[in-house]
């Protein structure tokens, strides 16, 4: 897969022929179908402040995800493998997040062997494929698809956070090394009734139809997910599996391994000026897709 032709569905776009317009407008076509796959399939750290409870003391999992959100910064590494309809695709990412005084992140991509860039400065997600940059304004992306882009597989390491800071039963598994820290591996169980809670009230009612959805996508009401920490109770590394999950191409499964090291102020990344505004197209790709999901009941 060359870049500019990367189509979510795994379906190469046509090859592009008729001069630099011509291109322009495939990667275009190209840029909006990732960002749909991302935000709809992957669909994982731009929302700062969790405004999760205070009350953590007796849930380790919890009181780590509050910890890790009050840092100033921090990198990340993730892997995301995803098999659907037969297919399988593997998402490597590495990158690093500024908490304070903005939420700003940068991220560099490598998926099914293309290259992506891509920065995170809310309200806009940027994205370069083939030297062109493409973005999406978030605020009113989120709301056209109706879904918020929540969910626990997304491209966001601190809405991760945010699910375990809605753990319920934790139960310590042992202790392990992870990048040279010794951390507390703990199995924890997310109860999704409990995610809308961990936000400010005002987001509350959104979430919480945004978790009806996610409820649907994944026929559970529960996930399980593996947190390692450090002895300064941040998270240092999160596991999450999920099989039938409900997306545009029938039931999906899932794996996400997500590493968070370095911790303190961060680098901010250049903002990339001149990027061709594709949230329309985003937004309309996406919620077709979810209209049309297969799986749907």
């Amino acid at each position: 897969m060359s870049d500019g032709q990367f189509l979510w569905q795994g379906t190469p776009a046509p090859q592009a022929r008729g001069g630099a317009g011509r291109r322009r407008r495939l990667l275009a076509a190209g840029a909006v179908a990732l960002a749909a796959g991302l935000a709809v399939v992957l669909v994982l750290v731009l929302d700062g402040g969790s405004g999760a409870p205070a009350s953590h003391s007796s849930n380790p999992v919890a009181r780590a995800a509050s910890a890790t959100d009050a840092q100033a910064g921090y990198r990340f590494a993730m892997n995301i493998a995803i098999t659907v309809a037969g297919r399988s695709v593997e998402i490597q990412a590495t990158g690093s997040v500024t908490e304070r005084p903005q939420v700003l992140l940068s991220m560099n991509m490598a998926i099914a062997g293309a290259a992506f860039n891509a920065v995170f400065a809310p309200p806009w997600e940027y994205l370069q494929i083939g030297g062109n940059w493409f973005k999406i304004n978030r605020d009113a992306y989120e709301p056209a698809i109706g879904t918020g882009g929540l969910s626990p597989t997304s491209n966001d390491p601190s809405q991760l956070l945010r699910f375990l800071a809605a753990t319920g039963t934790v139960t310590s598994v042992g202790t392990e090394v992870i990048r040279g820290v010794q951390t507390t591996h703990y199995h924890a169980v997310t109860e999704l009734s409990r995610y809308a809670a961990t936000l400010p009230r005002s987001e509350q009612q959104a979430a919480a139809a945004s978790i009806a959805t996610l409820e649907g996508e994944l026929g559970a009401t529960t996930l399980p997910i593996d947190a390692w920490v450090d002895n300064q109770q941040r998270v240092r590394r999160v596991s999450f599996a999920a099989s039938g999950i409900c997306t545009t191409s029938g039931t999906a499964d899932e794996t996400i391994t997500m590493d968070y090291f370095d911790y303190g102020p961060q680098a901010a990344p250049a903002i990339p000026s001149g990027a061709l505004d594709i949230t329309g197209q985003a937004a309309g790709s996406a919620a077709t897709g979810s209209q049309q999901t297969p799986c749907s009941g």
